[in-house]
């Protein structure tokens, strides 16, 4: 038995919830999502969403759990080397929303259950699709937000004394929740070609609105291929006005097919194509009578996602552009002598004075570099860090990666445009499309990634001033940046949707040329009768035969000329 390609995504698809909802749970259950080894006590620390575990080398494994806040609890020198480090309120909240997902995942398997029923089967694969959507979203948000908080300088650190400050980091637990979310996302995107054949399918079997409104016997109705319109003409269907049709004027009461010509038909003829079609093959009703009408309503709704990716693509990249542009990513407020500092990508705005910009980290007569004491704001070191340079090597990485997803952007935008240009490579732009845009969220997500890991550190979070440190807030260039992040997540899922129908259906750029009503003489063969259509009369009268065209030929000629 072979199985079809929608079978294969539709196991494969089950196959990564299951895999996706065993892991995730494996990775809530466990501890090491961050983990330290404290030299002063030779121990291993793993802090999870609802346990922590101490680790010595002897083998002594000591567990504990919370669900509240404890960081007001006193630590005694008795509690110190049995107390498992104290739980923030933000661990519980990542972990019920991990729970959350998981409920979805588990009630997008409950609902491929319902499957088998044919008059469920349009709307569980749509509900198997949306539950697995959102479990994925939440997954990896919970895994970006874990990132964002542990990076934090108040959840990064260990303290044990004062000398003894011990960094964590990531441990497995960390990993096998961002692979569960992956493969919740993979489960989404095998999941879509079956959706999308289910719902062709389903909607290919219904039959149209009846309606009475026929055409007069004698009149002539415009009905034949649709041929390729240029960008405004598609535009202007797309809004309810007009599109070129290529068509052939068909007479209804005789059923004969005029010569055709070019002219513009208003969308809204669509759906009474149906009827006309009926009119002239109503035995074409139980074959393939939809054809016509489906193809061009499935072009409608393709055009329109279309349109609307391609206006999200545009202004993502407006909005990224301008962002990378501005310096308003870190603001703070110096109250020392009054003035509101911007901090950019580039470029640096000390209040009411001059920007100015650098592109090197070790100038030496704008600052000098400090490789100490970077990470404390005492004695010293607070009066080197009044000099720490403005720009990091993190700043330029975040700039060149909002290049790259820039131009990735600009890619996309002109391969759409090319789309309606050479209509012969529409499967091939698409494909680059949806290429451009996944690697445009890939780039642009981690960029902001790496932004805000970095921008929590110490040395970037604060700004010195003459008295006082003043922390960094973001500001609105980054949050254009994040709108810009957003606004393309939702393209390329459109994005995914149209190369998920360029690849299942594999007639699409046939179907115009396919799609087309046959000469009425071909429903309605000429019925010609094998006997004589009229009985001589006489003796030796001679018949006439019936001409090529259907019409009896005058002749001249009878018995008596032989």
């Amino acid at each position: 038995m072979i199985l079809s390609a929608a079978s294969i995504s539709v196991v494969l698809s089950l196959l990564s919830t299951i895999l996706g909802l065993i892991i995730i749970f494996i990775a809530v259950s466990t501890p090491a999502w961050q983990v330290a080894y404290v030299r002063e006590m030779q121990q291993w620390l793993q802090t999870g969403l609802w346990m922590s575990c101490q680790t010595r080398p002897s083998g002594m494994h000591v567990c504990s759990y919370a669900s509240i806040d404890e960081t007001n609890i006193p630590i005694t020198d008795d509690m110190i080397n049995i107390r498992a480090p104290t739980f923030y309120a933000w661990q519980t909240t990542l972990l019920y929303i991990f729970l959350i997902a998981q409920l979805s995942a588990m009630l997008a398997l409950l609902s491929y259950l319902f499957s088998r029923s044919v008059n469920l089967r349009k709307a569980v694969h749509v509900i198997f699709s949306g539950l697995v959507a959102l479990a994925a979203l939440i997954s990896i948000g919970c895994c970006v937000a874990f990132m964002i908080l542990s990076h934090m300088v108040e959840y990064r650190f260990h303290h044990v004394s004062v000398s003894g400050i011990y960094e964590k980091r990531q441990g497995y637990s960390f990993y096998l929740g961002l692979t569960g979310s992956l493969l919740y996302l993979l489960a989404l995107f095998l999941s879509i070609p079956s959706t999308l054949s289910v719902i062709r399918d389903q909607s290919g079997s219904g039959s149209p609105s009846e309606t009475s409104q026929y055409p007069a016997p004698g009149s002539l109705i415009a009905v034949t291929e649709r041929i390729p319109c240029t960008a405004i003409d598609q535009l202007l269907c797309l809004s309810g006005t007009a599109s070129t049709y290529h068509i052939s004027n068909i007479d209804v009461a005789s059923k004969q097919v005029l010569p055709p010509h070019n002219c513009c038909c208003c969308c809204s003829v669509r759906r009474s194509l149906f009827h006309i079609y009926t009119i002239l093959h109503p035995t074409a009703k139980n074959h393939s009578s939809f054809s016509l009408i489906d193809w061009m309503e499935s072009q409608a709704k393709i055009e329109k996602c279309w349109l609307v990716v391609w206006i999200l693509s545009i202004v993502a990249n407006v909005f990224l552009i301008i962002g990378t542009l501005t310096p308003a990513w870190q603001v703070a407020e110096d109250t020392d002598v009054g003035r509101y500092v911007q901090s950019g990508l580039w470029l640096y705005c000390p209040g009411a004075a001059q920007c100015w910009y650098i592109f090197s980290d070790n100038l030496i007569n704008y600052y000098e570099r400090v490789d100490v004491c970077r990470f404390l704001l005492i004695g010293d070191c607070r009066k080197k860090l009044l000099r720490t340079p403005y720009f990091f090597g993190w700043h330029y990485a975040v700039l060149i990666l909002n290049i790259i997803a820039i131009c990735f952007i600009t890619c996309a935008i002109i391969v759409a445009a090319l789309r309606y240009k050479k209509l012969e490579k529409r499967r091939l732009f698409t494909i680059l499309f949806g290429v451009f845009i996944c690697m445009a969220v890939l780039i642009l997500g981690v960029s902001l990634t790496v932004f805000v890991v970095n921008a929590e550190m110490l040395e970037s979070k604060y700004l010195i001033g003459v008295k006082n440190t003043f922390e960094k807030y973001y500001g609105y260039s980054f949050y254009l940046a994040c709108t810009a992040l957003l606004l393309l997540v939702f393209s390329a899922f459109g994005a995914i949707l149209l190369v998920a129908l360029t690849f299942f259906n594999h007639d699409s750029q046939t179907d115009a040329a396919n799609i087309r009503l046959s000469p009425a003489t071909q429903y309605y063969p000429e019925q010609r009768s094998k006997s004589p259509l009229k009985t001589p009369s006489m003796h030796g009268e001679y018949i006439s035969p019936n001409s090529p065209n259907g019409q009896f030929q005058q002749t001249t000629r009878h018995f008596y000329s032989y």
